[in-house]
């Protein structure tokens, strides 16, 4: 191992004392702790974190849960501290006034759902009119924060797929519909992760001298914010499942099964960087660990301790696996007892949290939902440091574009392409559907100065740019970008016989902004 200590000592006051240590000898990449990325990684952790304890909040509400009120708290423990980290970009004026805006859009969803429960179609109606003129007041909070990057259109359009998000998986669970219910919640969390990079690169391309643009958009930052993405969800969904399996709620298989969802979400992360073979063997391992968690819920039921016992013994089995897959896959950057340690803290969090809640401790379980969450995350963060460290040609140091290009405007329905002033003549139209703004690949690609190849075999298109790729194949939602897979807001599909690809994935993948005028009709991309 090479400079394990004073490397590893760096890495940790780098990105927080909390951080486990299981990196060895990997020097923190310029481009990967940062202001910049952190602030990006920051806000996706939160904004997701936000999508799933509303989620919870309004399932909880509905039943009448007794720790409806502790799981409020800790949503609101989540809007402060959203606003705190708005306030450290833009002052502490500017984090108040988002607070107020911010937290009034959940009061309403629960008026929503308090209406929803004594069928009264009138508050329904009433709480969706006050979360559209909230989407209102959101926007225009964030464009005059960042007039140049941030527009009030977009953050409208953003804002109403957040709310929607929400709004269809509260109602699916009313309508017993638990699989759908759990697939939207999934979906308001992915989608917070991307408008958390939309946020962190309008706000690093407002201040450059605070924030550094290079470094938002490097591969390391992507690996680090996927793995944040999907282990933070894990955490959440397994307390989710834990919970419903002690509390006999008919929803507990769907809540396990977008938990088994997300455990193939991140298989396909190793497989991106170890390839198909240890996927396959990181799968059943990881599988593992969340049946030994649900023998273990079992068993609390029942009042059988002595296969609660068992269950826990598996664990730990399982812990020195787990920590030998990685070790083998990465043996100068990964060390096994310190990944070892790191597991059991994660488990030890699950197993607190679950064991309070059956007490009914709720004072207890939720300060550690939240420990739950944030260590994840910050195990992600040192699983990317050594993944990049081992593999420097997957993950080097990229600068975002650089063209020449600085205004592409799309006009919905209409074939005319501005670039710059210049007018052009498309053989396809941009649309709208379902709520999503499309635009055509081939010409959006050709605008920005970046390159296209097609492959007929698999039906994918990649977007090649100083460096950078980005891969986007027909009637699937994931985007491939520099070897890291994005989920977009909506599948890939064809106006005719072109590609169309939703447009915040296209600006999000390249690092430009989207600006959405006259109601959405007008599409304009803006350069960094």
């Amino acid at each position: 191992m090479k400079l394990v200590k004073t490397k590893l000592a760096l890495l940790i006051l780098c990105m927080a004392l909390m951080l486990p240590t299981l990196v060895a000898g990997a020097a923190p990449a310029s481009n990967s702790i940062t202001a910049a990325s952190d602030l990006r990684v920051g806000f996706g952790q939160l904004l997701g974190e936000h999508a799933l304890l509303a989620v919870l909040a309004m399932q909880k509400n509905y039943d009448k849960a007794v720790d409806y009120s502790d799981t409020a708290n800790l949503l609101s423990k989540n809007t402060d501290q959203l606003a705190a980290a708005i306030a450290s970009v833009y002052g502490s004026d500017a984090g108040v006034t988002f607070k107020s805006i911010w937290s009034s859009h959940i009061g309403y969803l629960i008026e929503y759902v308090n209406a929803t429960a004594i069928k009264d179609e009138a508050g329904r109606a009433a709480a969706v009119a006050k979360l559209a003129d909230y989407r209102v007041k959101q926007a225009a909070f964030f464009a005059v924060a960042n007039p140049d990057n941030f527009k009030a259109p977009a953050i409208e359009e953003g804002l109403n797929m957040h709310i929607g998000h929400l709004i269809d998986s509260f109602n699916a669970y009313v309508n017993k519909d638990y699989a759908d219910a759990y697939t939207k919640a999934r979906m308001a969390y992915s989608h917070m992760y991307d408008t958390a990079d939309m946020l962190a690169i309008g706000m690093a391309t407002q201040y450059p001298d605070k924030f550094s643009n290079s470094s938002i958009q490097s591969t390391t930052v992507d690996l680090r914010g996927t793995l944040g993405q999907v282990l933070g969800e894990h955490a959440l969904l397994a307390i989710v499942a834990m919970q419903k399996g002690i509390d006999g709620k008919p929803d507990f298989d769907q809540a396990a099964a977008a938990l088994g969802q997300n455990t193939d979400d991140l298989a396909a992360a190793i497989a991106v960087v170890y390839g198909q073979d240890s996927a396959d063997a990181f799968k059943p391992l990881w599988a593992s660990h969340i049946g030994y968690l649900f023998d273990y819920v079992k068993a609390t039921a029942a009042k059988d301790y002595l296969s609660a016992k068992q269950a826990m013994d598996n664990l730990d089995v399982y812990r020195e696996s787990q920590a030998q897959f990685f070790a083998k896959a990465n043996p100068d950057f990964f060390l096994e007892a310190d990944i070892s340690k790191s597991l059991k803290e994660h488990i030890n969090f699950l197993l607190t949290v679950f064991d309070t809640y059956a007490k009914n401790e709720y004072s207890f379980t939720y300060p550690n939902v939240d420990m739950a969450y944030t260590h994840m995350s910050k195990t992600a963060d040192a699983l990317a440091i050594g993944i990049a460290a081992q593999l420097p040609a997957m993950f080097p140091q990229v600068q975002p574009p650089i063209v020449t290009n600085s205004v592409v405007t799309f006009t919905i329905n209409s074939t005319e392409l501005d670039v710059n002033g210049h007018k052009l003549t498309m053989d396809v139209t941009p649309l709208r559907k379902e709520n999503y703004t499309y635009i055509p690949l081939r010409y959006a690609v050709d605008a920005v100065g970046a390159t296209l190849s097609w492959n007929e075999a698999d039906r994918s298109a990649t977007v090649t740019w100083n460096g950078n790729s980005a891969t986007f194949s027909l009637g699937s939602d994931v985007v491939v970008h520099n070897s890291v897979r994005k989920i977009s807001s909506a599948t890939l599909t064809l106006q005719g016989d072109r590609l169309v690809v939703p447009v915040q994935i296209f600006a999000e993948v390249i690092g430009w902004t989207v600006d959405l005028a006259e109601e959405g009709k007008v599409i304009r991309l803006l350069a960094p």
